[in-house]
């Protein structure tokens, strides 16, 4: 049980009168909030994933579960719909050299890229247990650089594998 704390979630900070131990504070500063490579079997990652630029629009669901394995379900979202509706695309397994690449994303978002491009990729992320949010992290990036940073694998590119079976 933390009291009087202070802990950084998502992009605020959070002053805690008293935070269960569910939420797993940051051992050191740099320490990202979250990390796939890290994901308990018992944790699922949502990840709303928007890309917007002149000749691109489309938004993508991804859960991660890491069960058995690390796993990725991955959906589209519906572009004629007026609502928020996904259809889904398929279930990738992934090794940990992904995971590694997917939390060097996460870092590259966290560096807050100077922007510049015509592209505007937008990433929400939930991490939770037993259906509950314990984490968030969003962010915008309109670097159009995330796939030429090297070890870095975009959620775009996890997509691309799933179109090219």
């Amino acid at each position: 049980m933390l009291k009087g704390k202070t802990l950084a979630i998502g992009l605020s900070l959070v002053t805690t009168g008293a935070i269960c131990a569910a939420f797993r504070p940051a051992a050191q500063v740099n320490e990202p909030i979250i990390q796939i490579s890290t994901l308990r079997p018992t944790e699922t990652l949502d990840v709303f994933y928007k890309s917007l630029g002149c000749f691109n629009q489309s938004g993508y669901a991804l859960k991660f579960t890491n069960k058995s394995g690390l796993m990725v379900e991955i959906s589209e979202q519906d572009k004629q719909s007026q609502k928020p509706v996904f259809h889904r695309l398929g279930v990738l397994k992934l090794s940990a050299a992904d995971a590694k690449g997917l939390d060097s994303l996460l870092k590259f978002y966290r560096s807050n890229p100077k922007g510049g491009c015509t592209t505007i990729d937008q990433t929400e992320l939930a991490l939770k247990t037993s259906n509950r949010v314990i984490r968030k992290e969003s962010y915008v990036d309109a670097s159009c650089s995330a796939s030429e940073k090297p070890g870095v694998i975009t959620f775009g590119e996890l997509v691309g594998r799933l179109n090219s079976h």
